[in-house]
């Protein structure tokens, strides 16, 4: 048997395993990332929809999803009925996933 075919699955194995559970994706750094990409994806959007706070972070095969509260439009910041809730999906990459309904659609 070819050992650089051997050497090459091995290889190729173990840095599915290492993503599949990306240590490298800490609470605190899925949270950050999960608010920073969801206010970058409205930042030029006229009234739209910002936020500063993740409610549950779970860590998930590949990543973690966070699950995050925001508002949008000149709403009173402050009052919990304008607030709305979505899943946020950071990747073993670092790469920030936002659920389709919580997007803008430019």
């Amino acid at each position: 048997m070819n050992w650089r075919y051997v050497f090459l699955v091995v290889v190729t194995m173990l840095a599915i395993v290492i993503s599949y559970f990306s240590p490298w994706i800490t609470d605190n750094y899925a949270r950050h990332t999960a608010i920073t990409g969801f206010n970058q994806a409205w930042k030029n959007t006229t009234d739209g929809c910002g936020t500063d706070k993740a409610l549950q972070s779970v860590k998930v095969p590949f990543g973690r999803s966070i699950e995050i509260e925001y508002g949008c439009g000149l709403l009173p910041s402050d009052s919990p009925e304008y607030r709305q809730k979505t899943e946020v999906f950071v990747s073993f990459l670092g790469t920030v996933h936002i659920d389709k309904t919580a997007r803008p659609n430019h």
